[in-house]
């Protein structure tokens, strides 16, 4: 049981092995047969010993010689003698270790289990996608040429853009769709469905919103005062019912009233924002004041103002598919705007770009030539895709015109009970219940597309990850067999000291004993029947004691109760137990007077 145990905790969690058609199982069953052996062994001599102990100590029915000798022999004798009462209790210790041995095989192949693991190994085939560089989407002049003059963002030529077609596809699906759909939009190869990769730093966009409420200006204005929505040029007929006392303002210049529900400005134009003016690569920020007038139990207005924004930044990945899904742990990779980037190919005179360094957004009618935006070391953007992308969010999230500080809005028309909003993009910001969750599925949205679609295809290498049959070694079925084991060593120890204690030979199983101790005794049997029902008949009322060198073997009074009684007989050798057909009467009459 040793060196099983020294085999299971050494191939534990290692691949199944075949050597030659000798599996682990084959080498287990062949120890474990030895173990039960030895044990069965054991149990058949100390069980054949323990018969000369019961006979020892006082007469016994002679039934008990065949009963403990059949159960010396196996699991079925072991059965008969537990079903005996006045069995003596250490011998049916033993014969309950018999039967229970018929388990140690089954319990010892139970130990040996299959269990399932991934060994990951490189594979130039696993990949996800990065950035490096990004340049989709395209820049183009109309007319003019560039003048001479020392504002770079002065110039009478008119210039187009057009965002690629993912990019806008990815701004809408962001938009539209829950996370968990836009986690697995990012490119990647694991056609094993287990891979992992090693921590990488990708171009990205990044986001974040901040709660302006505490930055309200509130500004009391004439009653005769028109509400704000006849300024954007609607009407709202249940809103000349009342006069708008109040207006509310942000220090970008977005204001609002009760007559509207939410009033908003987009801009990428940082210096334009109120809580991103810090970040010079922006791409979009978006201010909202929301209001809500409750009429009951007091008429009163709740406002609300957030504003939320985009930008480009470096994040790093670890990223791993399990099971055929994507998971991504991202963190912001510190890298700011180089300085010396994105400035002009012909620089104007006296421009000093590291000192008041051009803002990203996209301007009409500036058609300089730029170089590269650079983030950190090596990511870059193009002023192509910089400006399409700009110009795209401005068509996307803003109207054309722009009414004190409001390019954007939303409107609950009582009349028709309907509600506007401009641009139809206000539907899911303004339905949003949580505006960060909605810019950071944006983000992560366009996001992917850029790594998918970064020059040069950049891609990581992983390592995929493949299922593999391992042995998995269930220790807690090995309980029995080394239960077993030690209950064998204990009733071995116990039929010692009555061996000892009675002074007997250790005979065991030895036949030999009872042709001797047959001399001694006589003939037990009727010599004209020799039937075995008819012998194992009379054995059941023949007492006898088998004689020992000393009489010192004493058992406790349970022990020495005979199944015919409480009486005790220890002077004859041999006793008949007859019984009084008329009135059922039991007595005992010597056989040696």
């Amino acid at each position: 049981m040793v060196a099983i145990a020294i085999l299971l905790a050494h191939y534990n969690d290692e691949p199944i092995f075949d050597w030659n058609g000798v599996t682990l199982n084959a080498i287990i069953a062949v120890f474990s047969a030895m173990s039960k052996a030895m044990l069965a062994f054991t149990l058949s001599e100390c069980l054949g010993q323990a018969k000369w102990i019961w006979f020892s100590s006082q007469q016994r029915p002679l039934s008990d010689v065949d009963l403990i000798d059949a159960a010396s022999r196996g699991p079925l004798g072991s059965f008969r003698i537990l079903g005996q009462p006045g069995a003596c209790s250490f011998i049916s210790m033993g014969a309950i270790i018999v039967i229970l041995s018929a388990a140690i095989d089954p319990f010892v192949q139970l130990t040996v289990g299959k269990g399932y693991t991934l060994k990951f190994e490189n594979n130039s085939n696993v990949r996800i996608s990065y950035a490096k560089r990004y340049s989709k989407g395209s820049f183009t002049g109309i007319s003019g040429t560039i003048p001479v003059s020392g504002d770079p963002n002065y110039n009478s030529s008119k210039t187009e853009t057009d965002a690629d077609f993912e990019m806008k596809s990815a701004v809408f699906y962001g938009l539209s769709q829950p996370d968990s759909l836009i986690s697995q939009q990012t490119q990647r190869s694991c056609s094993s469905g287990n891979c992992t990769w090693d921590t990488f730093t990708s171009l990205a966009v990044c986001s974040g919103c901040n709660d302006l409420t505490n930055k309200i200006e509130i500004e009391k204005v004439n009653p005769d005062e028109y509400p704000l929505v006849f300024s954007l040029d609607i009407s709202n007929d249940v809103i000349l019912e009342h006069s708008v006392t109040t207006k509310y303002r942000l220090p970008n210049g977005l204001s609002g009233d009760s007559s509207i529900q939410m009033t908003a400005y987009g801009t990428s134009n940082e210096t334009e924002s109120v809580s991103f003016t810090s970040h010079d690569t922006l791409i979009w920020s978006m201010t909202m004041m929301n209001f809500t007038v409750k009429e009951e139990p007091t008429a009163s207005v709740s406002v609300s103002a957030i504003e939320c924004g985009l930008w480009y930044c470096v994040n790093s990945y670890k990223s791993a598919v399990k099971d055929g899904n994507l998971t991504e742990t991202i963190e912001f990779a510190p890298s700011k705007r180089k300085p010396g980037s994105w400035r002009p190919f012909v620089e104007p005179i006296h421009w000093r770009p590291e000192v008041d360094p051009p803002p990203i957004t996209y301007n009409r009618s500036s058609y300089i030539s730029r170089m590269d935006l650079q983030l950190g070391e090596g990511f870059n953007l193009s002023q192509a895709a910089i400006y399409s992308i700009s110009d795209f969010m401005y068509a996307t999230f803003a109207t054309p015109i722009r009414k004190k500080g409001i390019n954007a809005w939303v409107l609950h028309q009582f009349d028709y009970n309907t509600t506007i909003y401009k641009p139809t993009a206000m539907q899911v910001l303004y339905n949003s219940q949580d505006l960060e969750a909605t810019f950071a599925s944006l983000a992560k949205s366009m996001t992917n597309n850029i790594r998918r679609n970064s020059d040069n295809n950049t891609v990581a290498y992983g390592k995929e990850g493949k299922y593999m049959v391992l042995i998995r070694i269930r220790g807690w079925f090995l309980m029995l067999p080394v239960i077993l084991i030690f209950g064998g060593a204990a009733f071995f120890t116990i039929v010692l000291h009555y061996t000892n204690k009675c002074k007997i030979a250790f005979w065991g199983t030895n036949a030999l004993p009872i042709v001797a101790l047959g001399g001694k005794m006589g003939p037990v049997f009727n010599d004209n029947d020799m039937r075995a029902s008819k012998m194992e008949e009379y054995a059941k009322r023949q007492l006898v004691q088998f004689p020992t060198h000393e009489q010192r073997c004493n058992f406790s009074r349970a022990d020495m109760t005979s199944r015919y009684g409480d009486y005790e007989i220890v002077s004859p050798l041999r006793t008949t137990v007859k019984q009084n057909s008329s009135n059922g009467a039991v007595s005992i009459v010597s056989d040696d007077a």
